[in-house]
């Protein structure tokens, strides 16, 4: 099989993105990219989750939250255009592509995180 996975870490400088093959024994990255992210974007994706993790947007709330909406709106459309220069970009096609991998943005921890713990380390 042939697997696009896509990551976006909490530094949010951009989209990375690469495409594996999956045979019965081994795995070969055949390509890879990276796209920035406006900053725009980036600065509503970190004041959405500072909105949140200071409960001035609840979580039960968010997709009734017009900045929510907007923000995870314009995220899908900066992680589908970059997929789509990723194909353009290497040659490649739908149908090269057997699944994609994604695990979106996170945007707080319940619990807290232990990572957000290490900061002051």
């Amino acid at each position: 099989m042939n697997i696009i996975g896509i990551m976006t870490g909490n530094s949010l400088d951009g989209c990375d993105i690469v495409l594996t093959k999956f045979d019965a024994e081994k795995m070969n990255d055949l390509a890879f990219g990276s796209f920035d992210i406006s900053k725009q974007l980036q600065k509503d994706i970190l004041s959405l989750k500072k909105k949140i993790q200071t409960k001035k947007i609840l979580l039960t709330e968010l997709t009734d939250n017009s900045f929510f909406v907007n923000v995870h709106n314009r995220y899908v459309r900066w992680i589908y255009l970059s997929i789509k220069r990723f194909l353009k970009e290497n040659n490649l096609t739908v149908k090269d592509v057997d699944l994609i991998g994604f695990h979106g943005q996170t945007l707080d921890h319940n619990p807290k995180s232990v990572a957000s713990s290490l900061e002051d380390v």
